[in-house]
């Protein structure tokens, strides 16, 4: 797949990863569950492919294929990514995202439209 941003050998990419990192360590997620390395990764990919009509089928689609995931299945990709959503504090939601927590939020397509709304702002 033709990316429109190489997005892994840029230094503003690395500086983005972090943040991102640190807020999902900061949300609580565990940093030992490979769906909380899918979903920072899914969150960067979408960010700087300029992903605006969020949907989470074709962006796991598009990850997958751009990185050759071939070695599992989409539903165990957004399984991994459901199961560590699962672990969210609550208490956190409002220092990172400065709004309350709603259970409308704890789903994937919410948190990306979350994080990238995020990035727009921390770009600024």
């Amino acid at each position: 797949m033709k990316n429109s941003y190489d997005y892994t050998k840029d230094e503003k990419y690395k500086s983005y990863e972090q943040f991102v990192y640190k807020s999902l360590i900061d949300l609580g997620f565990r940093i030992t569950n490979v769906g909380t390395m899918y979903l920072k990764d899914l969150i960067l990919f979408a960010y700087f492919n300029n992903y605006y009509e969020i949907n989470v089928t074709k962006i796991v689609k598009d990850f997958m294929q751009y990185k050759n995931i071939n070695y599992i299945s989409y539903r165990t990709f957004i399984n991994c990514i459901v199961y560590s959503i699962n672990s969210i504090t609550y208490d956190s939601f409002k220092k990172i995202f400065k709004i309350h927590y709603n259970e409308y939020y704890n789903s994937t397509k919410n948190l990306i439209i979350l994080f990238i709304n995020m990035l727009n702002y921390y770009k600024n």
